[in-house]
């Protein structure tokens, strides 16, 4: 093996991969394109003076395929032998406060998406939708800075942990996540913010942040309205430069503020659920009406249709919402079924396209499940809520690399890329212990026989390219290291 220079070689990790077509290959391969630059990420290196910032978050992507949960077991792992640094090398990263995670993960999705541009084929049919959702992230540590009970619409009772509310992209092949923020619920009642004792808020971890500080701006959002925050994820989607079609979002972020940021830009429309027992006017031929009376009043003048390829029953009307015209679809799948609301800022879209649009809104949720279930979002214990924003952003950007290997290499879901990646990964450091095996072994022949090492590994490689192969890996040329090193 290469010996140790204080970087990280990911070519080195490809390299022992026989296969070609190796899925950690391939990975490797498309972390070490990402351009790391201080420009473009805002990384720089006071962390620490010996390691890359760079080469430790492209380390940490590697934790999800080697099965490392956290940096503690990561001596210990097999990814060690080609970046060997100690557990604080990581942990004083993640707890760093001037880490612009939200720029690099921008960044590192951007380049994803203009490879995806270059090397896959055009879904100009399906419209590029911006998905906006929260889920729940569960957690055990009482001490945790910011810690709180938020509610579960899915549990349907309030769990200790964060919210996070997360923006991606969705082109009808690949998700992407782009933005995300964490968040509390300030709770009711004087004495339980946040749903805790005065005791349990004394107890919890505190950090104090310089206001210029990144940090401090993520910490920050912790007390911000959701959907003011999903405004701002909108306007920095449209600020990098990233293209989409629709903004599609749940009754909860449906308002006067967010229809008019996204109409701010032509070409882009709002499509969303809403509440039908909301007392929101809309104006409708001149008058007032909630979304209970518009239904009433369209159901009396019969124009209730039929929907053959949802098999939906639907009505329709075009009205005045903040000033702007939108188009309201009411829809219900049965006689005795409830009536549903989506309205939509494109008046020209009819009640099959809208439904098909607003389906793909479940991708976010599958991000949710696959997020949680492979890559262990909302696992982070620890107390630094530096660190929680850190973990969270890594769970995006390893979904987003799984995400794009999972279409280029056309496997079938997420789950079955992650399980042939950890194979890989235990296979090549079986590959691995069996060549520096075969060195040992040879450097104990070649001394008994007191033959030339060079001329040794030529009689034994002769008619084996693999042989050959493992000289080159075990014993590069002075000049290959020195390549190595700078690149």
């Amino acid at each position: 093996m290469l010996p140790h220079k204080g970087n990280l070689n990911l070519t080195e990790i490809a390299t022992f991969c026989i296969n070609k077509e190796s899925l950690l290959r391939r990975l490797c391969e498309l972390i070490s394109k990402l351009h790391l630059s201080t420009k473009n990420t805002s990384l720089v290196d006071y962390v620490n003076k010996i390691y890359k910032s760079s080469d430790i978050i492209k380390a940490l992507l590697l934790f999800v395929p080697f099965g490392i949960r956290t940096a503690d077991q990561y001596c210990k792992a097999d990814l060690y032998h080609y970046f060997r640094c100690g557990k604080d090398v990581f942990y004083r990263l993640l707890n760093s406060p001037k880490i612009d995670w939200r720029k690099l993960l921008y960044s590192l999705t951007n380049q994803l998406i203009r490879k995806l541009a270059r090397e896959s084929e055009p879904t100009s049919k399906v419209p590029r939708c911006l998905i906006i959702d929260d889920t729940v992230l569960p957690k055990t540590g009482m001490k945790i800075e910011k810690i709180g009970y938020v509610y579960s619409h899915t549990k349907l009772r309030f769990l200790l942990g964060f919210k996070a509310i997360v923006a991606g992209l969705y082109d009808g092949k690949s998700f992407l996540a782009l933005d995300a923020a964490l968040v509390g619920e300030k709770g009711q009642g004087k004495n339980r913010k946040f749903g805790l004792t005065l005791r349990q808020l004394r107890e919890r971890f505190f950090k104090k942040r310089e206001k210029t500080t990144l940090g401090y701006e993520r910490a920050y959002e912790y007390t911000q309205k959701k959907t003011h925050l999903a405004q701002q994820f909108v306007q920095r989607v449209r600020a990098h430069r990233i293209a989409f079609d629709y903004v599609l979002v749940d009754s909860w972020y449906l308002t006067k503020a967010m229809l008019l940021v996204v109409l701010k830009r032509k070409g882009q429309h709002l499509l969303s659920m809403l509440k039908i027992n909301s007392k929101t006017l809309y104006t409708f031929n001149g008058k007032e009406y909630t979304a209970q009376g518009l239904v009433r009043l369209l159901k009396q003048r019969k124009q209730v249709k039929r929907s053959r390829q949802y098999k939906h029953r639907y009505i329709e009307a075009t009205v005045t919402f903040s000033g702007k015209e939108v188009k309201l679809f009411f829809s219900k799948n049965s006689h005795r079924g409830k009536w549903c609301a989506m309205p939509t800022s494109n008046t020209k879209l009819d009640f099959d396209t809208a439904f098909q649009i607003y389906a793909m809104r479940w991708t976010v949720e599958v991000f949710f499940k696959e997020a949680k279930q492979h890559l262990r979002m909302g696992k982070c214990e620890a107390r630094d809520f530096d660190a929680q924003i850190a973990h969270l952003t890594l769970c995006m950007l390893t979904y987003n690399l799984l995400s794009i290997l999972k279409r280029f290499e056309s496997y079938e879901t997420l789950g079955g890329i992650f399980r042939g990646l950890r194979t890989e990964s235990a296979q090549l450091t079986l590959y691995e212990r069996i060549c520096l095996f075969i060195k040992d072994f040879s450097e104990t022949l070649y001394q008994y026989f007191n033959i030339p090492l060079e001329q040794f590994w030529e009689l034994f490689s002769a008619e084996y390219q693999i042989f050959r192969d493992m000289l080159n890996l075990l014993n590069p040329p002075p000049l290959c290291v020195q390549q190595t090193c700078e690149s």
